[in-house]
């Protein structure tokens, strides 16, 4: 069993369940999508790299 940790707090949910047509339509390939808390928190990253693009339902880090 893999255990993989979510990069910020809230709840797990299918892909088709994401408002973007690239992520809900599997565009980019399979995966999961997190809706986030409804408050202020802490989002952290695997890797060091630079926030270059924030959206209301997601952001890009490279």
């Amino acid at each position: 069993m893999t255990n993989v940790t979510s990069p910020l707090a809230g709840r797990a949910i299918g892909l088709t369940a994401v408002p973007d047509p690239v992520f809900s339509g599997a565009m980019v390939g399979p995966g999961t999508a997190i809706d986030p808390v409804r408050e202020p928190s802490e989002a952290v990253s695997p890797v060091d790299g630079i926030v270059v693009s924030l959206h209301p339902h997601a952001f890009v880090v490279v």
